[in-house]
């Protein structure tokens, strides 16, 4: 019997291990389209009708509010929402197409098809009053093949057709109303060409390029693309670009009357021409610069936005370029106020684990942090000529996945923040000494900011 037991739960245990190996599907067989609700499977089988076939892939906008291949909105300004449909027949070199369906007598009916532009996918769909605000134009933004680039299309729907209004390649956009007329706006980014565009209405009506800002030649990419506030003049787009050598720095542009002002000016600091940029100018260019890719943001959540400068933090000053990629450093947030950026406060941040904590006026030119390659584990010390003396440690911040085995501070450890994901922070404060660096609980929760 006890055999016949052992053999059973030696099957048993073969089942667990292997019986979920069979003939291995492709990642393409594995992959199951959402389920449709009741009102898009009508649209589909209105859709199969009109085109004689159900031998097509329904195409997913990739990014932007509408990821469905099954838009609903009201195109035609009659009340009643439309449904567009974005497809691709099962023809090889077949070009995503556009098929636009009408609610009428209470059944889903095609009323029009077009091609759309290329064979690629659909990078995004949103509807904005960009030439009137009786109506909202249709832009598609295009991800075309063999191309870096993408394509925005601005359309209108007029008698059951699109009519193409504006086209533009771009890298990256933002969509705002920048001049603040009423109608929206589109500031396109082309790092093929390395220029920044400002599409708007015109004054006859029709949607033109109102401005083109040449930005710096060797840009090697723009990591973002932000809009938001300056601690004073309004408010911006801020690029933050990679440029040679893996250093990254941001570039201010303000819109001004239809125009794009560059209110740092890589391109000047950088050009070989006659002009020459002002004191001002390069020190505003230096409080942007970091080795790091750490991006602008509005930590303090009032609407304005910080900007990111780093330096080695102590001990980390002579790192040569073997070993710089393990060095660490502290960013100086600045704003923009009054034509220059001024410094607001100075943060460890620590970019793979997701967080970054605040430094004190106290812990200024004295503290440092020691890491040894573990970006979950960060120990913060007062630096005592070298960075192997751990004696003054100030505080310790560990990421631990949940269900992981807590460490030795386990009952000592606060918690930090909100979990992030498969993670949780904790922060561990050593006993007070009396050296003017302790923390207190309520002081770290303040310093301690998930990105």
């Amino acid at each position: 019997m006890k055999k016949l037991c052992t053999v059973f739960f030696s099957c048993l245990l073969s089942f667990c291990l292997y019986g979920c190996a069979f003939p291995a599907s492709s990642v393409t067989d594995l992959m199951r389209a959402p389920k449709l609700t009741e009102e898009q499977a009508a649209v589909n089988r209105a859709l199969s009708a009109a085109l004689g076939t159900e031998d097509y892939k329904l195409k997913y906008p990739l990014s932007g509010s509408y990821r469905s291949a099954y838009v609903f909105y009201d195109v035609d300004g009659d009340a009643v929402s439309e449904a567009m449909v974005f497809y691709q027949p099962a023809i090889e070199g077949s070009s995503v197409r556009i098929n636009i369906l009408d609610y009428r007598d209470g059944e889903w009916s095609s009323i029009y098809d077009v091609s759309g532009e290329g064979v690629g996918d659909v990078d995004y769909v949103t509807f904005e009053n960009m030439e009137s605000a009786e109506y909202k134009n249709i832009i598609i933004g295009w991800q075309l093949e063999n191309s870096a680039e993408k394509l925005m299309s601005i359309y209108t729907f007029e008698d059951n057709r699109l009519k193409s209004q504006f086209d533009a390649r771009y890298s990256q956009l933002l969509i705002r109303d920048f001049n603040r007329d009423g109608l929206m706006d589109i500031i396109t980014l082309s790092m093929r060409r390395n220029t920044l565009t400002l599409v708007t209405t015109g004054r006859s009506g029709a949607l033109e390029t109102a401005d083109t800002l040449e930005l710096y030649d060797d840009i090697k990419s723009c990591e973002q693309m932000l809009f938001g506030r300056l601690a004073s003049r309004g408010q911006a787009i801020f690029l933050d670009v990679m440029l040679e050598r893996a250093s990254y720095a941001t570039e201010i542009v303000s819109v001004e009357e239809n125009r794009l002002v560059p209110l740092i000016d890589i391109a000047l600091l950088y050009s070989q021409d006659d002009r020459e940029a002002t004191a001002r100018q390069e020190e505003n260019f230096a409080l942007t610069q970091r080795p790091e890719r750490i991006l602008c943001m509005d930590i303090d959540g009032n609407g304005i936005i910080e900007i990111p400068s780093s330096q080695p933090m102590l001990g980390y000053e002579d790192y040569d370029n073997d070993n710089e990629e393990d060095a660490l450093y502290l960013t100086t947030f600045s704003v923009f106020q009054d034509e220059k950026l001024l410094p607001q406060f100075q943060a460890c941040v620590n970019l793979e684990a997701g967080y970054l904590v605040k430094i004190p006026e106290s812990w200024k030119e004295r503290v440092s942090v020691v890491s040894e390659g573990n970006p979950n584990r960060w120990q913060f010390i007062e630096y005592q000529e070298s960075l192997n003396d751990l004696s003054h440690e100030l505080l310790c911040i560990n990421r631990v996945a949940q269900g992981d085995v807590q460490d030795r501070f386990e009952k000592n450890q606060i918690l930090l923040g909100s979990s992030q994901g498969l993670y949780r922070f904790y922060g561990y404060l050593p006993p007070m000494q009396d050296d003017g660096l302790h923390l207190t609980e309520a002081e770290l929760k303040e310093m301690f900011v998930l990105l």
